[in-house]
């Protein structure tokens, strides 16, 4: 039930951040090219400072967010584990962001977007590992392409996070360290 909780916040203000991010860098977009044609920047360092420029807002948001979450959920007050849980869902909450960033990016304004940022919700959640558990075998056959889904969908490393054992013996990344060294081979 606290695993459930904790991905359906994941995934809803994830959800949030992706929406709330596309208006935004579609208006930006709108000034990026007045100012390319005026000569004024390249793409480059626009697309840095637009990726740079999210890190302190997220990192805030993810501070408010982890501290409430974390008090109402009763877990226990370590650093290790406290920190864990604020590293998984600032990561979290960052790639979703990004995910919105970039639906604008290759669609042409904020509303088509949202459409295609929409499609692919469901995915994110069918393919998470909470609904339908990931496959048994770290590394996915070629006769079986939804096993492929659950490694390419990044809040499926999000879930595996929160719901693995940390070095002190809570919730977090000793589980997932095994599991990521046996899919990886070492």
């Amino acid at each position: 039930m606290v695993i459930g909780a904790m991905y359906t916040a994941v995934m809803f203000v994830g959800i949030n951040n992706c929406a709330t991010v596309q208006p935004i860098v579609s208006i930006e977009r709108t000034v990026f090219y007045r100012e390319r044609a005026a000569g004024m920047y390249s793409a480059l360092p626009y697309a840095i400072v637009q990726v740079v420029m999210e890190i302190p807002y997220v990192f805030v948001q993810t501070s408010y967010y982890t501290l409430i979450v974390y008090a109402m959920m009763s877990f226990q007050w370590t650093a290790a584990k406290f920190f864990w849980f604020f590293f998984v869902s600032y990561f979290s909450f960052l790639y979703f962001t990004y995910y919105g960033m970039m639906t604008v990016s290759i669609s042409p304004n904020h509303e088509v977007a949202g459409i295609f940022a929409a499609a692919f919700y469901s995915l994110f959640n069918l393919f998470s590992g909470f609904f339908i558990p990931r496959p048994v075998s770290c590394v996915p056959t070629s006769d079986d392409c939804c096993s492929s889904c659950f490694f390419v969908i990044s809040i499926t490393y999000s879930v595996l996070a929160l719901s693995r054992k940390s070095p002190s013996g809570g919730s977090g990344t000793t589980g997932f360290a095994r599991w990521h060294g046996q899919c990886m081979g070492s």
